[in-house]
């Protein structure tokens, strides 16, 4: 609010007749500085009225009726905004006038409101610059939002980078015991035929696993309907059909 400033003069005010008087002229230069001081203290009383037109002496008298405390390097605009901030901090608030409200004390994108009420929490990310005034931030929404709710701060910094997708082809050993005597199995390592029957004819003219297939072996075990190599295999096992390699690898005998 823009001061109105004036002079006084009360001699402007005497009759015609007394102005060039010197008694009364006296009396003007000695009262015209003390109306000048009433002024001055009866416009400070009016702007004191009026949050962001506020002296340092209306900032104080509004911190004492609030109950603040400001920071000790605390700035007198940055007073007059938690003095707003305190005035307006009633419910209710929607998240969006709540950052209206951040936006018009500090700047806009200053504060984003995250609001999650099924687990009653809500994060204020604050901007870059803002990081430094997490403590002023919390305190101000904290007399806005209700006290079921959980306030957390964040701070959210975008990166921006390539992103290389690459892959590394290896070769696997993987084998596979065919189905009925004389099937042909192709593992990744040698091809083979198996010698004896895996799986036999089910009623329903399906296919099951036999439990006369493939015994455990040295070379080979099976659990349940998965035929795989024995973990304690060493080189120079062997069975009936299979032989484990120098190589490490399961081949036809």
């Amino acid at each position: 609010m823009e001061k109105i400033s004036r002079a006084v003069r009360i001699e402007s005010y005497f009759p015609w007749v007394l102005q060039n008087a010197r008694e009364m002229q006296a009396i003007a230069a000695a009262e015209n500085p003390e109306f000048n001081a009433l002024y001055e203290k009866v416009w400070a009383w009016f702007a004191n009225t009026f949050i962001f037109s506020t002296d340092l002496q209306g900032v104080e008298r509004w911190e004492r009726m609030l109950g603040l405390f400001p920071a000790e390097d605390a700035t007198l605009y940055d007073r007059r905004a938690a003095i707003f901030m305190a005035v307006n901090g009633t419910t209710p608030y929607t998240e969006k006038s709540f950052e209206r409200l951040t936006d018009g004390m500090y700047h806009k994108g200053a504060v984003r409101i995250r609001v999650f009420p099924n687990s009653y929490a809500a994060i204020l990310d604050l901007a870059d610059d803002m990081t430094e005034r997490a403590n002023d931030v919390f305190r101000y929404a904290r007399l806005i939002i209700p006290a079921n709710i959980t306030l957390q701060l964040s701070h959210t910094v975008p990166i921006t980078m390539s992103h290389h997708i690459g892959a590394v082809v290896r070769r696997r050993c993987k084998g596979e015991i065919g189905r009925l005597r004389g099937d042909v199995v192709s593992p990744y390592a040698v091809t083979y035929t198996v010698g004896r029957e895996i799986f036999e004819p089910y009623k329903s003219e399906n296919l099951r696993i036999t439990f006369n297939g493939i015994k455990p072996t040295p070379v080979m075990v099976r659990g349940g309907n998965l035929v795989k190599q024995n973990p304690t295999a060493q080189i120079g096992d062997e069975d009936e059909f299979f032989i484990v390699a120098e190589d490490g690898m399961i081949r036809l005998k």
